[in-house]
């Protein structure tokens, strides 16, 4: 039988990977590999650069964090993230992120404060600190707003009620009133005994 004196696309594709491959990892693939399995081990060979990267661009964002340098960690951490945003130790950079947010809650920087927390709850919603974040998320969107951020300010409120550095505080204050004024209580009962 007569062969054609042309390729067809999957001849095509065959041809092309198996010089790709040889070229990228210094050997040919088998002979007998199919279009499927090359395409298979290309796509590894790139996603293991890929991952050599980002695991290099978030142990930087780690030696950063560990240097109190949150703000500097969350970009390396928002390169990892733009790049691979189901990374698998993502959850480990929600710590930075809320370290983020309170500095800049502190220097009253309303957005990118509620933008930090906002990453920190995304990146870790079931972690330790996830309810705090989503609070202080509320309330510096609410600050950021002025006097129409009101009611981020409550949602804040009802998700913390120690939001914002409100809330929880007046309870510590109450219980030492309430202490004291038990002991002179307790001392003018004695006293009258």
């Amino acid at each position: 039988e007569k062969e054609p004196l042309w390729l067809n696309h999957r001849e095509l594709a065959d041809i092309e990977l198996r010089r790709r491959l040889e070229e990228l990892t210094g050997k040919a693939p088998a002979s007998k590999a199919s279009l499927k399995e090359m395409t298979k081990e290309l796509f590894g060979y790139f996603d293991s650069r890929q991952n050599e990267k980002l695991d290099a661009l978030f142990k930087r964002g780690v030696d950063l964090a560990g240097k109190n340098e949150s703000g500097k960690a969350a970009e390396l951490f928002d390169k990892v993230l733009a790049q691979r945003p189901d990374f698998d130790r993502r959850a480990l950079m929600a710590p930075t992120y809320f370290n983020l947010g309170k500095k800049l809650r502190k220097d009253k920087k309303w957005r990118e404060a509620s933008l930090a927390f906002a990453k920190a709850h995304s990146v870790a919603p079931k972690g330790e600190r996830a309810k705090e974040a989503l609070a202080a998320h509320h309330f510096s969107r609410g600050k950021m707003k002025g006097d129409s951020g009101k009611a981020d300010i409550e949602r804040a409120k009802q998700i913390d009620p120690g939001a914002g550095g409100s809330g929880k505080s007046w309870m510590l204050y109450g219980g030492i009133v309430w202490f004291v004024a038990g002991g002179l209580l307790l001392i003018l009962g004695l006293h009258l005994r």
